[in-house]
């Protein structure tokens, strides 16, 4: 569901798969949506419907968030709207919103190595994964391992462990202490549960390297703090999401790359 939420068309399917996967129990939920139990029981029977702040609320307790937020909260209005002009105008935003996130998916899949939602886990719970894998779309990487070894500080047995594990990811082909072929992106969905570990690993990577004042004249770091609607936080996060599709079709057309960095971005 948590993948194929925009193809749902009724808010409650949504709620019941969330509050199911976060053991939430409808008790708990009506005192986010801040109504009687009774009530919370007769919408989830269809025999009535939340409001837009209470939906918005149940949201907000079951961690929906940025576009998905945004369908949710439309269905809301589509099932209490009693308007035919407006239940096609926000029949066509949902359109317009699952068309969206069909493309931008399209996109990031087109640039991305498939993997099982196991195999997800295993590349992104340790960060020295995906660096090794990294430095393995760089030629002169490739053609002598033990650069990997300098460049990371870990041991040999290390590397070919990671090297393995890469090979039975079905990321490159290793053979004769050499690697031959390499698929250079695995897109890991902001649903999987290993995401928030990921983030915490790459934020503590970085925060090593500001501590330890390992920078390079070209490093960028920026920190910055400001007053906005959640409207205009939303456009700042899409742009970004955007920009970072952009990213990965510009790196992927480039030619005589020589070194791997990181990119990471917090709103909240």
């Amino acid at each position: 569901m948590k993948n194929d939420l925009f193809q749902s068309l009724d808010y409650r399917e949504i709620i019941k798969f969330y509050s199911r996967d976060l053991s939430f129990s409808q008790k708990e939920l009506s005192n986010w949506a801040r109504v009687h139990t009774s009530y919370f029981s007769r919408v989830m029977k269809n025999e009535a419907d939340f409001s837009s702040s209470q939906l918005y609320n149940i949201a907000q307790a079951l961690h929906i968030e940025g576009s998905k937020l945004e369908y949710f909260l439309i269905l809301g209005e589509i099932a209490h709207s009693t308007d035919i002009g407006h239940k096609k105008f926000l029949q066509e935003k949902l359109s317009e919103a699952r068309k969206k996130i069909k493309q931008l998916s399209s996109r990031i899949k087109n640039l991305s190595k498939e993997l099982s939602s196991e195999e997800i886990t295993s590349y992104f719970q340790e960060v020295i994964t995906t660096k090794v894998h990294m430095l393995l779309t760089m030629t002169r990487f490739r053609k002598n391992l033990d650069t990997i070894v300098k460049e990371l500080s870990i041991d040999k047995e290390t590397l070919k462990l990671e090297l393995r594990k890469l090979q039975s990811l079905g990321l490159i082909t290793y053979q004769d202490n050499k690697v031959k072929e390499v698929k250079k992106m695995v897109h890991l969905p902001e649903e999987h549960p290993i995401s928030r570990k990921n983030h915490l690993l790459w934020r503590l990577e970085t925060v090593h390297k500001l501590g330890h004042k390992i920078k390079k004249n070209s490093d960028y770091h920026f920190s910055a703090s400001f007053s906005a609607t959640e409207v205009e936080k939303e456009y700042i996060k899409n742009r970004f999401k955007d920009f970072i599709v952009e990213a990965q079709q510009s790196v992927s057309k480039a030619t005589g790359i020589f070194n791997v960095y990181h990119i990471g971005f917090d709103l909240y």
